[in-house]
């Protein structure tokens, strides 16, 4: 891999001792060094100059976590982790009893994202918990009629656009028939 390479760019960021830092006042009371021999590249979304990439790893102390990483490529061609989302942890289905039992009656569906200002770039991910619907794809479509769209993989979706975003947020879930499962707004991006 080179600094043309945006995997590069997120085995570099992540091996950083700013990353460290960053997780140390985060998380002070464990070891926050990456093992990068465990990292993996699940997912990966992309338009012309950018990539978010779903990534899991393992810290030294064993602790299990996905993140998604926005990386950018400059006039140069190199790329560089601009932003990070989630902090997932590997037990990411955990729920408590109560929010459980009122969930278990449709899939649930976790989404954390970015939007951009005036057009500028947006991404979201989603954590996908399908509670026995088999949930294949997820589709976001804004007010202004942009649509995103993203196939289920590893339990995790992931969207990216260089288009204006305008809230709210309709999010339809479908089975792989292609039959809408759920429907639901999504205000809080």
């Amino acid at each position: 891999m080179t600094p043309y390479d945006p995997k590069q760019a997120i085995l570099e960021y992540l091996s950083s001792s700013y990353y460290k830092e960053v997780l140390e006042q985060l998380f002070p009371e464990i070891d926050n060094t990456v093992n990068i021999s465990t990292l993996q590249f699940l997912k990966e979304c992309s338009i012309l100059h950018h990539q978010v990439h779903l990534v899991r790893y393992e810290y030294l102390s064993g602790r299990k976590m996905h993140e998604v990483h926005l990386v950018d490529q400059d006039e140069l061609g190199i790329w560089h982790v601009s932003s990070t989302i989630g902090r997932m942890k590997e037990d990411k289905y955990a729920t408590t009893v109560a929010n459980n039992e009122v969930s278990k009656s449709m899939p649930v569906i976790r989404l954390s994202g970015r939007l951009g200002n005036d057009g500028a770039l947006s991404w979201a991910s989603g954590t996908i918990i399908n509670n026995e619907f088999d949930v294949a794809r997820v589709r976001l479509t804004s007010s202004n009629k942009v649509a995103l769209e993203d196939s289920v993989q590893h339990g995790y979706v992931l969207f990216l656009t260089d288009q204006k975003i305008q809230r709210p947020i309709e999010v339809s879930l479908y089975d792989y028939s292609g039959e809408i499962i759920d429907e639901r707004v999504w205000l809080d991006i």
